[in-house]
């Protein structure tokens, strides 16, 4: 059976934590982020490690220079980061600022920063029409679980008044600025006046131009119900390889799936440390749109055992060799089918026979990114007639036997070269049995 991220990014969204875990090399940290990619998520990525604490991951006390005197400061640590990032408020200025590079980028064909926007010589009236549709588009997209979700707002004809046409917004909720206004016919305005209420919008920002803030703060509320319903992925890679315990502290309660969002607020060990404006004063908590994907290998005996409470937090998915096989093999592909065919083969030919040993599973298989370490023994010598010997050779010598080598440490030198030679003979072999591995 092939893994695929669509089915896992379906699971991801209903149980909110899940673990990839199995043999090394089967592509679990790609798989994570193509997963992330398919929800249309915001991703960041760390990798545990023995050294790795709370003050890292949640928050802590750091060195910094103030004045040539070295002070202790709280710091957030990576996740609680992420998880402003998650809330919107002054965040979301970053996230909408990348779409809306990319939508001028496809309008106009560069990257908008301020500094190029206030240089550029492109039609104001184009950008101002350009920009409304993408506004109109957003509140058409979000209109009906936003008036759920905010009933403070007259809702009657909200819709209608919100949606605009190329003289601006109009009705009660009105942003029919001048500066909008200015832009048109004979008016004139200077265009750094333009663009910095063109970019608040977008950021979510309060700008006064005459009456209009409140108009502003309705974009506001608009932009930050978007990114508080888009989901953010935060992929730990190789999870077990840290004390779970020293890092996560109180967030070992509130990563539960039941337990997201404001109500299930914790304090921190550093609550008192916060500062009023903090979105997180009265007690840190993990907003519902955050999401977690963890990767672990088995058999990776340095790593700390994972315990039950923890376990049943997460989502277990077993990422076999065969799962990812034809995914990641598709890369030798782009190179050679021949290769890709004939690492296929010996991929198979060698897991088999790695199973057939006393005191070895599937979790002891070799996935297909090893195979991928054959792009890097070939060169403009390398010839195809010659069945790319010298390349599997590198990849058995240098990658594959000193993997080997450790599955089967415990037994006599004896048995271990007697094994490794029967599995040499089956990687060497290009008959392949019609049978799961």
């Amino acid at each position: 059976m092939q893994i695929n991220a669509q089915d896992l990014a379906e699971v991801l969204k209903g149980s909110k934590n899940i673990i990839l875990h199995g043999a090394p090399g089967t592509g679990k940290t790609h798989l994570a982020k193509q997963i992330a990619e398919e929800l249309g998520a915001e991703y960041e990525f760390v990798q545990f490690h023995p050294s790795y604490d709370y003050t890292d991951f949640v928050e802590g006390l750091r060195p910094v220079n103030e004045n040539g005197q070295v002070v202790f400061k709280r710091k957030d640590g990576i996740f609680k980061e992420f998880c402003k990032k998650a809330l919107g408020g002054q965040n979301i200025s970053n996230i909408v600022q990348n779409e809306l590079n990319e939508i001028f980028f496809q309008k106009f064909g560069f990257h908008i920063n301020v500094k190029e926007l206030l240089n550029t010589e492109n039609n104001l009236v184009e950008i101002r029409e350009f920009i409304i549709e993408k506004i109109n588009e957003k509140i058409e997209q979000y209109y009906y679980e936003f008036a759920k979700e905010c009933p403070e707002y007259n809702f009657n004809g909200l819709y209608r008044n919100l949606k605009t046409n190329q003289s601006g917004f109009k009705g009660q909720c009105s942003i029919d600025l001048s500066s909008w206004r200015m832009i048109d016919g004979p008016y004139t305005a200077k265009k750094d006046d333009i663009v910095r209420v063109m970019i608040e919008i977008f950021k979510g920002g309060s700008v006064d131009v005459g009456n209009s803030k409140m108009q502003f703060d309705i974009a506001k509320t608009i932009l930050n119900y978007f990114v508080q319903n888009r989901p953010f992925v935060f992929i730990i890679d190789e999870i077990n390889r840290g004390e779970i315990s020293k890092i996560f502290g109180e967030l070992f309660y509130l990563i539960d799936p039941d337990k997201r969002g404001k109500e299930y607020s914790a304090k921190t060990q550093y609550q008192n440390l916060l500062e009023d404006e903090d979105a997180f004063k009265d007690g840190f908590y993990i907003p519902d749109n955050v999401y977690i994907i963890a990767t672990m290998n088995d058999i990776d005996r340095s790593a700390e055992p994972i315990d039950f409470a923890f376990r049943r937090r997460f989502t277990w998915i077993n990422v076999k060799a065969s799962d990812t096989e034809d995914i990641i093999l598709n890369e030798l592909g782009k190179k050679s089918e021949n290769l890709k065919e004939k690492a296929k083969i010996k991929m198979k030919n060698l897991n088999r026979a790695i199973i057939a040993i006393d005191g070895l599973d599937e979790n002891y298989q070799i996935g297909a990114s090893y195979f991928l370490k054959l792009l890097n023994y070939l060169t403009d010598e390398t010839d195809e007639v010659d069945e790319y010997k010298k390349e599997f050779n590198c990849l058995w010598e240098y990658h594959l036997e000193p993997l080997l080598r450790e599955y089967l440490s415990g037994r006599t030198s004896q048995e271990i070269e007697n094994e490794l030679k029967k599995l040499k003979n089956e990687y060497d072999s290009q008959e392949v049995e019609n049978n799961n591995v």
